[in-house]
């Protein structure tokens, strides 16, 4: 089906775009809630670093597989499948981080032979 009907592509767009829009604040809040306040500064650094390396690499990347295929829907498959990877490393991450937090009594000890 190569066309939909517009009610369903307005409909796609305001869904893209209130999704779009929740993305940022959600991100932003989570440096001091994961590094602490001490750390928080740090941890905005590091976020806005990674954000714009993916912001100034990713239009290059996608235009050379459109270049390399010929096709646009490998690049979306593409634009999605690096968001899904860092959405199923978020989780994993926080399954850790609350299996840490539950046992705090779980210290790293070294042992010296």
């Amino acid at each position: 089906m190569p066309y939909l009907p517009d009610q369903a592509v307005i409909l796609a767009v305001a869904v893209m775009g209130v999704s779009a829009f929740m993305i940022v604040p959600t991100v932003m809040m989570l440096p001091p809630q994961i590094l602490g306040q001490s750390a928080a500064g740090t941890g905005y650094g590091i976020l806005t670093a990674c954000l714009s390396l993916a912001v100034a690499t990713a239009p290059p990347f996608i235009g050379f597989i459109i270049d390399l295929t010929g096709m646009l829907t490998v690049s979306f498959i593409g634009m999605a499948l690096f968001p899904t990877v860092g959405a199923i490393t978020a989780y994993t991450l926080k399954c850790g981080l609350e299996i840490q937090s539950a046992n705090p009594d779980t210290k790293k000890t070294s042992t010296q032979g």
